[in-house]
C-alpha cells in the first residue's frame, strides 16, 4: 500500500488554497489506495486538516471544509479589522473555535481521533522563538490549534504547556525536516505563492517582526526542491488573493478553484511518484 505524510506551508487566508488542494486530492487518495501517515502543519493548515483527516470516516466532513473556507472567511467574518478599535484581536479565532465545535459544521471529532494518522500542529514558544509540536489529544485540540494560529499583532498569544504560544510559521515555516525526523518516506508539500501588492508589504513587515518568514520558506523549499522523497503542490499562476488578510468573497472563491485545478494538472505526476 501507498503511504505518504503531508507538510502545510499555508497561514491566513490561504487556507482556501490548501482547502481545494486538499478536496481534490482526497478523491486522488480513494482512487488509488493512498493511506496518509502523518500530518505537520501550522495557522491555517492547523484549522483544515483536522476535517481532511476525519473525512477518511466521515466524508461529509469535505463539505464541512469546504462551506467554513467558502462561506465562514470572507468579509469581517476572520478579520474583522473594526476590531482593532475596540483594543479587541482582529483576527477572530473565537469564532472559527465555535463553528468547528458546534453547529452544522462542526468537526467530528471521534472521527478524527479514531483516524490512524498522526496529526501534529507547529507553535511557535513566545519565549524563546523555538517550535513546540503538537499532536493533541481531545482536551488539547483546540488550544493547539488556536495557539497554532495566533498572528503576532491580530490576535493574542495563547498560553499552553507552560509557556505563551503563537504562530507555528514563525519558528518552523515548512516542517519537512521534522516530517523525516519521524521517518516519513514520502512527504506532500502544500504551499502558495502569493505576489500581490499586500503579499509585498507583509514580506518587508516581516522581516522586523516575523523573522523574514517568507525568505525562509523559499530557503527551505529550495533545499528540498530536487529531494526525490519530496512532493510540491504550489499555484503555478498568481493568485486572486491579494493577500493573507484579504477576505473578498469572490477572490476566495476564485482562489478555491484555481487550488483544485492546480492539483489536477499535477494529478499524474503525484500518482506516478506515490507509486516510484
Amino acid at each position: 500500500m501507498n503511504h505518504i505524510s503531508v507538510v502545510s506551508a499555508c497561514g491566513g487566508i490561504y487556507g482556501t488554497y490548501l482547502a481545494g488542494i486538499l478536496r481534490e486530492l482526497s478523491y486522488v487518495m480513494d482512487e488509488h489506495g493512498i493511506t496518509l501517515d502523518r500530518v505537520h502543519t501550522y495557522s491555517a493548515g492547523a484549522w483544515t486538516f483536522p476535517y481532511f483527516i476525519a473525512a477518511r470516516e466521515d466524508t461529509q466532513q469535505l463539505g464541512s471544509m469546504e462551506m467554513i473556507w467558502l462561506y465562514k472567511t470572507c468579509g469581517a467574518q476572520l478579520f474583522n479589522f473594526k476590531q482593532f478599535l475596540r483594543k479587541h484581536p482582529v483576527l477572530q479565532l473565537s469564532r472559527m473555535r465555535s463553528i468547528l465545535r458546534r453547529g452544522a459544521l462542526q468537526l467530528n471529532m471521534e472521527a478524527l481521533f479514531q483516524s490512524d494518522t498522526l496529526f501534529e500542529v507547529v507553535v511557535t514558544d513566545m519565549r524563546t522563538g523555538n517550535p513546540i509540536y503538537f499532536s493533541p489529544n481531545k482536551r488539547q485540540l483546540f488550544r493547539a490549534l488556536t495557539a497554532s494560529a495566533a498572528i503576532p499583532f491580530l490576535s493574542a498569544p495563547v498560553k499552553i504547556a507552560g509557556t505563551f504560544g503563537i504562530d507555528g510559521g514563525i519558528a518552523d515555516p515548512m516542517p519537512i525536516q521534522r516530517a523525516l525526523d519521524l521517518g516519513s518516506k514520502k512527504i506532500v508539500v502544500i504551499m502558495n505563492e502569493g505576489d500581490g501588492i499586500w503579499d509585498r508589504v507583509c514580506s518587508l513587515i516581516s522581516k522586523y517582526s516575523l523573522k523574514n518568514y517568507h525568505e525562509r520558506t523559499q530557503v527551505i523549499a529550495d533545499k528540498f526542491k530536487s529531494d526525490e522523497r519530496v512532493f510540491f503542490i504550489c499555484n503555478a499562476n498568481s493568485l486572486p488573493l491579494q493577500s493573507f488578510v484579504d477576505t473578498d468573497a469572490t477572490r476566495i472563491f476564485q482562489t478555491y478553484e484555481q487550488a483544485k485545478k492546480d492539483f489536477y494538472l499535477l494529478r499524474q505526476q503525484f500518482v506516478d511518484w506515490v507509486r516510484a
